[in-house]
């Protein structure tokens, strides 16, 4: 067993421990549990044990939680992802505009290269720079 696994099973011993002396030393205990309301209340049918009603609150609490917390995660991932989506369109068209530009460039540079002069003559011409800025 190397070391990480023997400090994850002494938290564990540590967490679960206390948790199944509290079960042992409360599971004979019965409580009657009752909801009063401004005019009426209810009764729960029969008495429970306090740990499965500590046990049937926590999770209820833990679920709240996570529906509550979880959603808004939710929320934030779609928002994240459709941001994702836009800057990676933007990318490709930002691609595509500088492949267009220097495709241009090229066809332009080639063609200024080499001109005619009017008497007949090929003349090598200088690029204009302001073009393909």
């Amino acid at each position: 067993m190397n070391v990480s696994r023997i400090v994850k099973l002494i938290a564990a011993f540590l967490v679960l421990a206390p948790l199944g002396l509290f079960y042992v030393q409360n599971a004979g205990t019965r409580v009657e549990l009752v909801f009063r309301f401004p005019g009426m209340s209810w009764y729960l049918a029969r008495s429970a044990p306090v740990p499965l009603l500590l046990a049937i609150f926590l999770a209820a609490g833990a679920l709240a939680a996570a529906l509550w917390f979880g959603s808004k995660a939710v929320a934030r991932g779609r928002a994240v992802r459709a941001l994702n989506r836009q800057v990676s369109a933007l990318e490709d068209d930002l691609a595509i505009a500088r492949l267009d530009r220097s495709s241009k460039a090229e066809v332009e540079s080639a063609d200024s290269e080499l001109t005619e002069t009017p008497d007949g003559a090929v003349e090598d011409g200088m690029t204009d720079f302001d073009e393909l800025i």
